[in-house]
């Protein structure tokens, strides 16, 4: 009787929020646009942080548009414009008549740079009333820059929390709380990323204060950019700490809810402890710090575990895009130029084993691996190059290294390739993967040179080539 009322109460549930759900109408006239296609879309979460689409629409000859699309809460949505990325915070049941920026193409270099990012553009608005969201927003904005600018050697330098107390005092008397919830929560996080740049010697004051103690603000723009910011390899930075020494073991065993009461007991709020959990799980999964299989495990207990249907569907979507780049799949392809300028291909190590280290030279770990790194060159040279691709912003640095330590295995320059990054899901640095001679991936990722990697390579080596042997010892290949 229980699970059926629970079952009734949560249909009840999902149908008001349907009902709530309002059609949002975006409109305007923008002729040096006309026959481009613009996409209004938004980030559900800051973990996988995907777009998805709410509408489209081809701009018409004339330059006229409309769209519409529906929402139940107020949501920051975005849309690509080439040079820029405009921006419109979007209230259910309201209409917008926008002001597209004027329309500039991209240029070639742009079109094929990994490193182009449109620029973020806050929407024109015609008719709208003063007190709209988007312009409190803006005005706010604009004012809490103009306050850190006056203030920048207090707040980065000295690090001064009694200077960043007395802008947030100053703005909330300029910009007291409103009816609007999304505008509160905004205020909030844009204070919390005031401390926390006041705090870089203890941010965690700040985490304690404004997340991991409160429930979690999922759709609210400035909260997602902040925790991915604060946020980012959660589990391996709390394992590497004496109190947080538990976190390994329980994510080497698969152990979800070990690792929810472990956080709950250390005083995080559940919801903020799920979503953080999640984000250190996708991070980690790709740093070699924990076994992948444990990540995996972790995930399959969250997507039946997890509080509600939101993070359930996160860990399930998480999970598949982990395994993208899974053991057995083809190796991402890359040209890159080495470190006397020519252009190198991972096809050119075609037939050979390939352990790819993703590096940065301003990285102490990345650092003390390449010193080790020379000894699995040395070792193995025979069967196996060593490829080491600088992440760093200085490739010069990185070739330095090279000269001075006499490495003589390829190194490649990749600096801010966020195209490459993402392709082989490089969030932490060092990152490795053992590519086999038909470029297909043998470990992904592959354990760190610290962490085991010679003896893994010995195993996958001589299980690969007795299967190559078995293969062409086979009736079917005579």
């Amino acid at each position: 009787m229980i699970k059926r009322l629970f079952f009734i109460v949560l249909a009840g549930l999902s149908l008001a929020l349907q009902a709530n759900a309002s059609e949002v109408n975006i409109n305007g006239v923008a002729p040096d646009y006309a026959g481009k296609k613009v996409t209004f879309y938004y980030h559900p979460d800051p973990v996988l942080y995907q777009d998805v689409p709410l509408a489209s629409t081809t701009i018409k000859e004339d330059g006229s548009f409309s769209l519409s699309f529906s929402l139940s809460r107020t949501k920051q949505v975005y849309c690509n414009l080439d040079k820029y990325q405009g921006v419109l915070v979007a209230e259910p049941g309201q209409e917008y008549q926008v002001i597209l920026p004027k329309y500039v193409p991209l240029t070639d270099s742009q079109k094929k740079s990994p490193y182009f990012k449109p620029i973020p553009y806050w929407l024109g608005l015609k008719n709208r009333p003063k007190t709209d969201i988007n312009f409190r927003i803006r005005e706010f904005v604009e004012e809490l820059t103009h306050e850190i600018n006056q203030n920048v050697n207090d707040i980065y330098h000295d690090g001064s929390q009694r200077v960043a107390g007395e802008i947030i005092t100053k703005l909330e008397k300029a910009f007291p709380d409103t009816k609007s919830s999304y505008f509160n929560v905004t205020k909030e996080y844009y204070y919390a990323g005031l401390e926390y740049d006041a705090s870089q010697r203890n941010p965690d004051a700040v985490a304690m204060k404004y997340f991991a103690t409160r429930p979690v603000e999922l759709g609210n723009a400035k909260y997602q950019e902040l925790f991915r910011t604060m946020f980012t390899n959660f589990l391996k930075k709390k394992a590497q700490s004496v109190d947080f020494e538990k976190v390994t073991p329980l994510v080497d065993s698969g152990n979800w809810k070990g690792l929810l009461d472990f956080f709950t007991g250390k005083g995080y709020h559940t919801s903020f402890a799920e979503l953080a959990i999640l984000k250190g799980l996708n991070d980690g999964f790709y740093s070699s710090f924990f076994e992948k299989e444990g990540v995996l495990r972790t995930l399959k207990h969250a997507e039946t575990e997890a509080t509600n249907a939101e993070y359930r569907n996160l860990a399930k979507d998480i999970t598949k895009h982990l395994t993208e780049t899974m053991t057995g799949s083809e190796a991402p392809s890359f040209s890159l130029k080495n470190n006397t300028g020519k252009e190198t291909a991972l096809s050119s190590f075609h037939g050979r084993y390939v352990y790819l280290n993703f590096f940065s030279t301003d990285n102490n770990e990345s650092l003390q691996d390449l010193k080790l790194l020379k000894n699995v060159q040395q070792r193995f040279h025979q069967v196996l190059t060593v490829v080491s691709v600088s992440m760093g912003d200085n490739f010069d640095t990185a070739k330095q290294l090279w000269e001075k330590n006499g490495y003589t295995w390829p190194l490649l320059d990749a600096s801010g390739n966020q195209k490459l990054a993402d392709a082989y899901r490089v969030k932490d640095f060092p990152t490795y993967y053992l590519i086999g001679p038909d470029e297909k991936l043998l470990l992904s990722p592959a354990p760190a040179v610290s962490r085991g990697f010679q003896a893994a390579f010995v195993r996958v080596f001589r299980s690969t080539e007795n299967q190559r042997k078995r293969a062409a010892s086979s009736p079917s290949n005579k």
